[in-house]
């Protein structure tokens, strides 16, 4: 029967759940192949077996070659950054969930993957570190929708009122720790932009 090969890969796990009493299943975004689902074994009573990978834990996959149909699992993941911070800022974690289960939506595509799995990292970790998720979540929104290739500037920021094509530009262009706009201007762009990908790019929207 046909083999399929082998994946070892950069990863952020964007979701876990239950697969049955004795596995998870994780969704993964990785740099060069794109989404992975695969099973991992739920440590028995006496296992001494590593840690799971958290919810957008960033590290190395390692997935054995498998029969053509069969289920992927996985034992090895490598943690470089396990951004266990989210999980004590609430509109951080919110805006990591959100711009992921985007990214799941709407990047069904290979060429795509490693920018958007950069921009991933680099947002995650701003969410981290830095102050204004709301901006955050924006920005990462711009890029990702630039990057894929639709004319946000052109159509999108162009059909503006001038009020918000000047705070837009503002949030866009700041670093997060210098922007001063207001978190609802930066939560009405996004909603924005978010309505002109769903209407003008068939985006999907949870």
């Amino acid at each position: 029967m046909h083999a399929e090969s082998a994946i070892h890969d950069e990863a952020i796990v964007v979701h876990r759940g239950d697969a049955g009493e004795s596995h998870w299943r994780y969704t993964v975004l990785t740099a060069g192949h794109g989404w992975v689902s695969a099973l991992r074994r739920k440590p028995g009573k006496r296992a001494q077996r590593a840690a799971p990978p958290d919810l957008f834990e960033y590290g190395e996959i390692s997935v054995p070659a498998r029969r053509s149909g069969a289920p992927l699992v996985f034992d090895e993941f490598r943690s470089i950054r396990g951004h266990r911070e989210l999980a004590k800022q609430p509109a951080a974690l919110a805006a990591a969930a959100r711009l992921a289960n985007l990214m799941r939506l709407n990047l069904d595509h290979s060429e795509s993957t490693e920018s958007a799995f950069r921009l991933l990292v680099e947002t995650l970790g701003a969410l981290c570190a830095r102050p204004r998720p709301d901006a955050a979540l924006f920005k990462a929104l711009y890029r990702l929708a630039r990057d894929e290739g639709y004319p946000v500037r052109e159509e999108w920021a162009a059909a503006l009122s001038p009020e918000d094509r000047a705070d837009a530009l503002r949030l866009l262009r700041q670093p997060l720790d210098a922007i001063q706009s207001p978190a609802e201007a930066a939560g009405r762009l996004t909603d924005s932009l978010l309505l002109y990908l769903a209407g003008n790019c068939h985006w999907r929207l949870p």
